[in-house]
């Protein structure tokens, strides 16, 4: 929620509403963005020869005091970029070591995949909270609380994390660079799967700054959670992708051919419930085609996915904000029609051949 708080609003925050702050707004998150690819290599041999809880908590404590720093008014000039690219290394480096590494060894054998499912969807639901708190805090006049809800927020993740019991695990000696942890190559078609739905999501972030839309947002990942339960539990694996799909190439229409104040409340319920449906099993695709050594590996590469193609999805639709807005919309289109056409012509197909669980 923290991290997620400060994407959309950075513009407001800074007391700005010009072009060129939603200009700056985007390149701030394209280097969170980029930030998240830059650690990655290195992540296994830190997982393996240092205690895996401590590498969680100094990235935690990295990304609090990355936050912290970038509240404070008249910072010299290019040091708040250089601050949004290490917040982006230490979440990535704090993802890897906990969704990819603590979630699996404090998990049951037959329960990982229900870990990493559960685990998943916190992370959507943080993408809808915590921009919603920040405008309800804009909204009532105090933005300069958003500072203290971020850090309050990361304390709150702390004190659960020191909490958690590790067992004692004997030291290895990896290699210092390698794809362990961080990108499964035997899944990159199903990365490029999801990446242009992710994007397309990035692109609605940039166009809609408002409290009902990430509000509603969490409606929709509600519905979204229900339906993967209890509508497509025992449907064609085609249907709920399809689904998703189609319920997000809505909300693009939506939004791209209504008035904002009459279509936003149906669009963003109708992005949360495709985004949730398409991600959700988009993520059980990676898991099922991974070794039993690669789940972690599998889950990283998820979660690249995700908040890189949102990341660059919000700094895309920032530069086409400036000159043509509704653009957006039809640039989201697009990128979900050719994620449709490309998952049923191929990444299905591919699936099913290499599917292992």
């Amino acid at each position: 929620m923290s991290v997620y708080m400060f994407m959309p609003l950075w513009p407001v925050w800074q007391g700005e509403e010009s072009g060129t702050a939603l200009d700056e707004s985007g390149a701030m998150v394209a280097l969170f963005g980029l930030g998240l690819f830059l650690p990655g290599p290195f992540c296994n041999y830190w997982l393996d020869t240092y205690k895996r809880k401590t590498i969680c908590l100094w990235a935690m404590l990295a990304v609090m005091a990355a936050t912290f720093v970038l509240s404070f008014p008249g910072l010299p000039t290019g040091l708040p970029a250089v601050l949004r690219l290490l917040q982006g290394m230490a979440f990535g480096v704090f993802q890897i070591a906990l969704g990819s590494t603590l979630l699996i060894d404090l998990s049951h054998t037959r329960r990982r995949t229900q870990a990493a499912h559960v685990y998943y969807w916190f992370s959507r639901f943080a993408w809808s909270l915590g921009p919603a708190a920040g405008w309800l805090a804009i909204r009532c006049g105090m933005a300069n609380v958003m500072v203290s809800m971020a850090c309050v927020a990361v304390t709150a993740a702390l004190v659960l994390l020191l909490r958690l019991h590790v067992p004692f695990r004997t030291p290895l000696e990896p290699v210092r660079f390698s794809t362990d942890r961080f990108w499964l190559r035997r899944g990159s078609p199903l990365f490029f799967g999801l990446l242009p739905v992710t994007l397309s999501a990035g692109l609605m972030m940039a166009g809609n700054r408002c409290f009902e839309f990430y509000g509603l947002l969490m409606v929709g990942f509600l519905l979204a959670l229900v339906s993967h339960e209890v509508v497509f539990a025992n449907a064609d694996l085609r249907a709920e992708v399809t689904a998703g799909l189609i319920l997000l190439f809505g909300a693009c229409l939506l939004l791209l051919t209504g008035e904002a104040v009459v279509t936003v409340p149906f669009a963003s319920v109708l992005a949360g419930w495709g985004l949730g449906l398409t991600s959700s099993r988009y993520l059980l695709f990676l898991i099922r085609i991974s070794e039993h050594c690669e789940r972690g590996t599998a889950q990283s590469t998820y979660m690249l996915a995700w908040e890189g193609g949102i990341c660059m999805g919000f700094f895309g639709g920032c530069l086409m904000m400036r000159c043509c807005p509704r653009a957006v919309y039809g640039v989201g289109m697009l990128l979900t029609a050719g994620a449709a056409v490309y998952y049923l012509l191929y990444a299905h197909a591919w699936f099913l051949k290499r599917c292992r669980r």
